[in-house]
C-alpha cells in the first residue's frame, strides 16, 4: 500500500508538472498570438502608410507635370513676346529711317525753295531795274506792262525811237 501510495503521489506530481507545463505553453502560445497580431497590425499600418505615400508621390508627380506644362507655355509666350518686340524694333527702325529720309527731303526742298526764292528775288530785282531803266528812257514795254493801253515807244531797225499807238503795235 505504501508503495502504491508513493507511486500515486509521484504520478500526481508528474500530472501537476504536466499541467503546469501545459499552462505555461498555453500562456506562451497566447503571448505569441498577441505578438503575431501586433505584427499584423503593424504591417497593415505600414501598408496603409505606404499606400498614402504612393498617393502623395503620385500627386506630387501630377503637380510637377502641370508645373512643367505651365512653364513650357510661359516660355512659349515669352518667346512670342520677344519675337513681337523684335518685329516692333525692326518696324520702328524702318520708320526712323523713313522719317530721316522725309527730313532729308524736307531739308532739300527747303534749300531748293530758298534757292528759288533767291532766284525769284533776283528776277524781280532785274525786272525792277529794267522797268526803271525803261521808264528813265521814256519807253513803254508791252511785255512788262501788258495791262497798259496807250502810246508806246520802241527802237526801229535804224535805231530811231518811233512812236506808235499801243493798239497798232
Amino acid at each position: 500500500q505504501n508503495l502504491a501510495i508513493s507511486k500515486i503521489s509521484n504520478l500526481e506530481t508528474q500530472i501537476q508538472t504536466v499541467q503546469n507545463n501545459q499552462n505555461e505553453a498555453i500562456s506562451k502560445i497566447s503571448n505569441l498570438a498577441t505578438q503575431v497580431q501586433t505584427v499584423q497590425n503593424n504591417q497593415n499600418e505600414a501598408i496603409s502608410k505606404i499606400s498614402n505615400l504612393a498617393t502623395h508621390v503620385k500627386t506630387v508627380q501630377n503637380n510637377q507635370n502641370v508645373a512643367i506644362s505651365k512653364i513650357s507655355n510661359l516660355a512659349t509666350q515669352v518667346k512670342t513676346v520677344q519675337n513681337n518686340q523684335n518685329v516692333a524694333i525692326s518696324k520702328i527702325s524702318n520708320l526712323a529711317t523713313q522719317v530721316k529720309t522725309v527730313q532729308n527731303n524736307q531739308n532739300e526742298a527747303i534749300s531748293k525753295i530758298s534757292n528759288l526764292e533767291t532766284q525769284v528775288k533776283t528776277v524781280q530785282n532785274n525786272q525792277n531795274e529794267a522797268i526803271s531803266n525803261l521808264n528813265n528812257l521814256g519807253i513803254c514795254c508791252p511785255a512788262l506792262f501788258t495791262e497798259i493801253k496807250g502810246t508806246c515807244y520802241f527802237f526801229s531797225s535804224d535805231h530811231n525811237m518811233t512812236k506808235v499807238n499801243w493798239n497798232d503795235a
